[in-house]
């Protein structure tokens, strides 16, 4: 989802959200922006370095490939109040961030029930 443009991002939390059964979970593990800019920026800086790897074998050439794709999708970042915001947006409940590593992370939602759903599970 992180390599998505926003306007992009925004239909795909609607699809999601239509095809998704009420109650369904929804599990996102992807690259998240911290929603403090300081904090993703150290997290940002550390990922780059540790390309620095392939330096030492001689593949400057990867290392360049992946610091290109790492800074092209900090102009369309997606930030965790982004998601938390589109999932809100489109009804889903119970929004947990349940892992984060830098700008790894792990979220989950619940679509909510509408009243004739559960109506339909009494």
């Amino acid at each position: 989802i992180h390599n998505l443009h926003p306007e992009q991002r925004s239909t795909l939390f609607k699809e999601i959200a239509r095809v998704l059964r009420d109650g369904g979970l929804f599990v996102n593990a992807d690259k998240l922006a911290q929603d403090d800019p300081e904090e993703h920026e150290r997290h940002l800086h550390a990922v780059l370095e540790r390309f620095r790897v392939f330096d030492a074998h001689g593949r400057t050439d990867l290392r360049e490939e992946w610091e290109k794709h790492y800074l092209a999708d900090e102009r369309i970042k997606f930030t965790e109040q982004e998601q938390r915001d589109h999932l809100l947006n489109e009804h889903f409940m119970d929004v947990q961030l349940h892992f984060r590593k830098e700008m790894e992370a792990v979220v989950s939602a619940r679509k909510a029930l509408t009243p004739r759903s559960a109506a339909e599970l009494r």
